[in-house]
């Protein structure tokens, strides 16, 4: 049997791709794999993923340095700041001297014996080596009672359940640590924190139902992944994949196999679904029958996200077997023919910080307004610290085309006003305008009393009007 080397960042990762070979060829030892079935895979890692892990470190330093100051312990040394952490001895020894508000960044947490016990875990065959949280802080309860809390700090914009699922893997080890080492301040698993990017303090969370989580993946979920034979455990391919390293591989199996995971928007737990039922359903010809069937409808009912979508995924499975686009209800940013004016909005976010810098928009149509049938504009931020200029310079651009519109419609008779549409060309382009319209302090006011009472809006017909009332509470937001 093959030695398992875990750890709550992987067991974290595990939980955001969901995906049970995910963690089974991770976990495996590297001199394992080849005997296991499990396929060579690049070490290095992509540009982004590097990209990722040195931003991470930059984060880390910015909020050790500039935000913590005096009210945290750094190992000694003289090695970058994210290299440097204290050992299994030296941690319990600043653990048990903490006072209340002080932290303790890097510390080492040894997994003790106690741990594998509680769970029932061969440590033979289930390793956790020691792993270091990124601060471990003494504060006070609402008793009065100092305890240690998690803090992680993450240079992401927003908290996500990895970041849940690992902190509370810490507290778990954590509190078994203590009991062993007699460190008189017990773990806090009621509260963890997380240091998201940009943020001046960091943002406590609530670990219970968390917690839970964990405690029963430890207890009945992961020794059956890892003793499942590596060639058939379970996985699905879906967007997330992409940021793991096997995924080449994945999606080439998918495709000589023509898997149901090379449909698009199958979650994992859709397929999941369709892997448990009897009998299963894993290629695209087996999906077919299945669907052809009367009563899977009725069976579909049963998951979430495959409810009510029998016939979509019907041409979509069509698609793929054919080789060719299947055609079906849906929206389209065709030009509808009673309207006259037509603006379509894009734009582009950067993977490591989510910060919006590119954005553009085409105008088609309104020669009678504009002097010119269609007309473009794009926009591109020349570094990280120009994407607020570039945002602001883009709303500008987009207010002067729709003022145009405005004036030129109330100089006119009602009749003959030109009416409007505005298109984001995918529901994250509209997402990422709703997104920067809120941050961009610099919005002309104009353009908010304008899009308010905007008689461009008042000559749409009511079956139109979801766009532009979209479009006009965008721009309302900055009033």
């Amino acid at each position: 049997m093959p030695v398992f080397h875990l750890s709550p960042s992987r067991i974290a990762r595990f939980y955001y791709h969901e995906c049970e070979r995910y963690l089974r060829w991770h976990c495996t030892a590297k001199e394992d794999r080849i005997s296991c079935g499990i396929p060579e895979i690049r070490e290095k890692g992509s540009p982004v993923t590097r990209a990722i892990l040195e931003r991470g470190c930059r984060w880390e330093e910015d909020v050790i340095q500039n935000h913590m100051k005096e009210t945290v312990r750094i190992a000694k040394g003289n090695s970058p700041l994210h290299q440097r952490f204290f050992g299994i001895a030296e941690s319990i020894s600043v653990l048990k001297d903490l006072n209340i508000g002080e932290s303790a960044y890097q510390p080492v947490l040894e997994v003790p014996r106690s741990f594998y016990e509680r769970y029932g875990l061969d440590a033979n065959l289930c390793h956790f080596p020691p792993c270091r949280p990124d601060l471990i802080q003494a504060v006070q309860d609402k008793n009065g009672e100092i305890r240690l809390r998690i803090t992680d700090i993450k240079a992401s914009s927003e908290l996500k359940n990895t970041h849940r699922m690992q902190i509370s893997l810490y507290a778990l080890i954590l509190r078994d640590m203590v009991q062993t080492h007699q460190i008189p301040f017990p773990a806090d698993r009621d509260t963890g924190a997380i240091w998201l990017s940009g943020r001046q303090e960091p943002e406590n969370i609530a670990l219970d139902f968390s917690i839970r989580m964990m405690e029963q993946f430890l207890r009945h979920d992961l020794v059956p992944i890892l003793a499942m034979d590596a060639r058939k455990v379970p996985w699905h391919l879906f967007h997330r994949c992409e940021w793991c390293e096997f995924y080449l591989f994945c999606r080439k199996e998918a495709e000589e196999k023509q898997s149901v995971s090379l449909i698009s928007g199958l979650t994992a737990r859709g397929r999941r679904f369709l892997r448990q039922m009897n009998p299963q359903v894993n290629t695209l010809d087996e999906f077919e029958a299945f669907l052809q069937t009367e009563s899977s409808d009725k069976i579909l009912e049963s998951c979430g996200s495959l409810r009510g979508k029998r016939e979509k995924l019907q041409h979509a499975v069509a698609a793929l077997k054919q080789g060719k686009v299947i055609v079906h209800g849906g929206s389209s940013i065709s030009m509808p023919l009673s309207e006259d004016v037509n603006i379509m909005l894009t734009l582009q976010a950067e993977p490591l910080s989510g910060k919006i810098y590119a954005a553009g928009f085409r105008r088609l149509k309104g020669k009678e307004v504009y002097g010119s049938g269609s007309a473009e504009k794009i926009f591109i931020a020349q570094n990280p610290d120009a994407c607020g200029e570039m945002q602001t310079a883009f709303l500008h651009a987009l207010h002067e085309e729709l003022r145009t519109l405005d004036a030129y419609n109330r100089t006119g008779k009602r009749q003959s006003r030109n009416r409007f549409r505005s298109t984001p060309l995918t529901r994250m382009n509209s997402i990422f305008f709703t997104v920067f319209c809120r941050e961009n302090p610099k919005m002309p006011d104009a353009a908010c009393a304008r899009c308010k009472c905007c008689s461009v809006f008042r000559t749409v017909p009511l079956q139109q009007r979801r766009n532009i009332l979209h479009l006009q509470c965008l721009f309302r937001l900055r009033c």
